[in-house]
């Protein structure tokens, strides 16, 4: 009897039920992809994160020598291949090693003490274990350094670029040749090109790292190295100290890319050194990432309240139209459970078809929020179908309680005699 009267109640006023199953889709479409959004948005955060610059500074453990001219401690550069092939090794995005000192820098307008940076600029360096390259050097880890000239080459050791504070100082312009002085030597390079970065690069030179070492007379070594590796938020267990924890917790921790971890394994990769997260940069991931999870949860609840609105007073007006029927059905017996089960599967239904179709639509959005937000499209999770349509029926549920109420109040005896 049930199904009978359902299909003939879902033939009755298709402009209304066409209104819940819009509301419906479109409530928990959005949602849906808010929600798909949400699940895939730490990688792709911690990727975007990464242009920013190095994570993780590894330096040389200072040894205990007494005496103001003791000599400083390097790290040995023929070591640093070992940082790629760590648990985490495929996290490492980006890696930068560096030779600094001071040098004497002479120019067209005098000369001046500034620092002496040996780096990679942009190089391919293999994988262990033909697993690909990974394209490392100061350029693809601060993509936002400001050039006017060009970078130099791989092998060009007479090539350099300078900062544009020192060079406006010095009246630098990109084709001069300037000489440089340090302990270990002098030479003559030619500047490439000026850089500006807003930060301390903008005093410095910047060579070939080989070249540096030879100047300096410090061949294998580093001052430091910049690595660069996408990891999770901190949270409070990634923040805790691994001397402390359980076996089971620490095998979690290690299993865990925190930017802790990962530096806590390239440290052991690198023997005598010590890696360090940059604070700075995983709080601000942490926050970023917490807050945008609070804000799509506020606009996905905010979306489903309005489309549950709009269910209410679409269905509320059907109820409304249908009142002589309701008030016939219980006149001839019927009791309000049979009326809300009828009323309620007519809501389910239409709410069935509505997640059906927000499915499709969060598909749609999530691959345009990819587009917008992060240049590439994102992949609808296979969650999507269920998450709209659990949505969807939220909605029809909490659209229905308050024309439901309405309903089972109707006095049939008023209601037939009016229509009498």
């Amino acid at each position: 009897m049930l199904p009978k009267l359902l299909r003939g109640a879902l033939r009755l006023d298709p402009l209304r039920l066409a209104l819940v199953v819009l509301s419906t889709a479109m409530g928990s479409g959005i949602a849906g992809a808010l929600a798909a959004v949400a699940l895939q948005i730490q990688d792709r955060l911690a990727a975007e994160l990464r242009s920013f610059g190095a994570n993780v500074v590894v330096e040389p453990v200072q040894p205990a020598v007494p005496g103001a001219d003791a000599p400083a401690a390097h790290l040995d550069a023929s070591l640093l291949p070992a940082v790629l092939t760590i648990f985490w090794r495929h996290n490492l995005v980006g890696l930068a090693p560096l030779l600094t000192a001071p040098a004497t820098v002479s120019a067209s307008r005098g000369a001046e003490r500034a620092l002496l940076a040996g780096v990679w600029f942009d190089r391919k360096v293999p994988r262990p274990g033909g697993e690909g390259e990974l394209r490392a050097g100061v350029v693809p880890l601060f993509p936002f350094w400001e050039l006017d000239g060009r970078w130099p080459a791989p092998g060009d050791a007479g090539g350099a670029v300078v900062g544009r504070a020192l060079a406006d100082r010095l009246g630098i312009r990109t084709g001069d040749e300037i000489s440089l002085a340090a302990r270990g030597g002098a030479a003559r390079v030619r500047v490439e090109g000026l850089v500006r970065t807003g930060g301390f690069e903008d005093e410095e030179v910047l060579v070939q790292l080989e070249a540096a070492q030879a100047l300096l007379g410090e061949p294998g070594k580093l001052s430091r190295a910049l690595v660069s590796a996408v990891t999770v938020p901190l949270d409070a267990f990634g923040r805790r100290d691994p001397a402390g924890m359980t076996p089971r917790e620490l095998e979690k921790w290690s299993c865990t890319p925190y930017v802790t971890s990962v530096a806590r394994q390239v440290e052991s990769a690198l023997p005598g050194s010590r890696a360090r997260p940059v604070w700075s940069m995983a709080e601000a991931e942490a926050r970023v990432l917490s807050r945008l999870h609070v804000l799509m949860a506020l606009l996905a609840a905010l979306t489903l309240a309005a489309a549950a609105l709009a269910v209410s007073s679409t269905f509320a007006a059907r109820v409304l139209g249908r009142r002589s029927e309701i008030a016939l059905m219980r006149a001839c017996g019927a009791g309000g459970g049979q009326i809300a089960l009828l009323l309620g599967a007519e809501l389910a239904a239409l709410a069935l078809t509505g997640g059906i179709a927000g499915a499709a639509l969060a598909r749609a959005l999530v691959g345009a929020l990819g587009v917008a937000v992060f240049g590439v499209p994102l992949a609808a999770a296979p969650a999507v179908l269920p998450l709209c349509v659990g949505g969807s029926l939220l909605v029809a549920a909490a659209g229905a309680v308050w024309p439901l109420r309405r309903a089972l109040r109707l006095d049939p005896v008023a209601e037939l005699g009016d229509a009498a």
